[in-house]
């Protein structure tokens, strides 16, 4: 069983791209990188890893002057292109007939073992019958951090350790859990979002239910809110503030309600931030 891992990226620290790349380069056999339009390049990191591939979004349309154009356009109107990436990504992924599953992830979230399972393929072989295995998401909160802490050279996981809900929004549009897609069983037909597929998918355990909490087996740690200052600088200034399909303020204190009391203090620097 071959196993990749697809993502985009868009600026992101060193620090949390080569945190993640530590822990997923020695569980999958090859993950696919597609820095977003816009952003500086991450060579420098991905180099250091013998089975990662680093291109741009536009490199999946290289045959397709139409399609780039498109997704030019949608980006400079501030649009949520992610599903160009995804289904057209992933879709390029399988063509290469060389990969078995593939996860599609943000580079805040970790695949997670649950005893007694050793690795990724000892879960997935339970699964080969099915077109996709949804994950569910372990939120982590900021603990009670507003400014990003400097981590020197640590892992930053060991930071955040408090275990936090999902907030409102997340359990009202279901978007809880992300995907681990039967490349050997989709079509481009089955990709439907990032959140949620079509045809005969289930839960870790085995189920065919969104609503139900599942942590069975495998599970995403998700490490959405490490502080009130990245949390403001990812809504605003990378675009993740988009009306009402997207990130919003609120949603930062429902994942740490610990720091409700802090609420004035962060939307002062919250103005300090977008005033730069």
């Amino acid at each position: 069983m071959r196993i990749c891992i697809h993502t985009v990226i868009l600026n992101e620290l060193d620090e949390y791209l080569k945190t993640w790349l530590d822990h997923h380069t020695k569980m999958v056999d090859h993950i696919f990188i597609f820095e977003d339009i816009g952003s500086w390049s991450h060579k420098h990191v991905t180099d250091q890893y013998p089975n990662v591939t680093l291109q741009s979004v536009l490199d999946i349309y290289a045959d397709n002057d139409k399609m780039r154009e498109i997704v030019i356009k949608d980006k400079e109107r501030g649009a949520i292109v992610q599903m160009y990436y995804l289904k057209d990504g992933v879709t390029q992924i399988q063509n290469l007939h060389q990969y078995d599953w593939c996860f599609t992830l943000d580079i805040d979230e970790f695949i997670t073992l649950q005893e007694p399972y050793k690795d990724i393929p000892s879960v997935l072989s339970e699964f080969n019958d099915k077109v996709a295995v949804m994950l569910q998401w372990q939120n982590y909160g900021a603990s009670r951090r507003i400014y990003k802490p400097n981590y020197n050279g640590r892992d930053y996981r060991e930071f955040y350790t408090q275990k936090s809900p999902f907030n409102k929004h997340d359990a009202a549009v279901k978007i809880t859990t992300k995907i681990c897609w039967n490349l050997n069983k989709i079509t481009k037909w089955h990709l439907c979002g990032l959140h949620c597929t079509v045809g005969d998918w289930v839960n870790t355990k085995g189920v065919k239910d969104r609503k139900e909490i599942c942590y069975d087996k495998m599970y995403l740690s998700h490490y959405v809110t490490r502080s009130w200052e990245e949390w403001v600088w990812k809504l605003y200034k990378r675009g993740m503030h988009c009306g009402n399909r997207h990130r919003k303020d609120e949603q930062f204190f429902e994942i740490n309600p610990d720091m409700l009391p802090m609420y004035d203090e962060c939307m002062k620097i919250k103005n300090n931030i977008l005033n730069v």
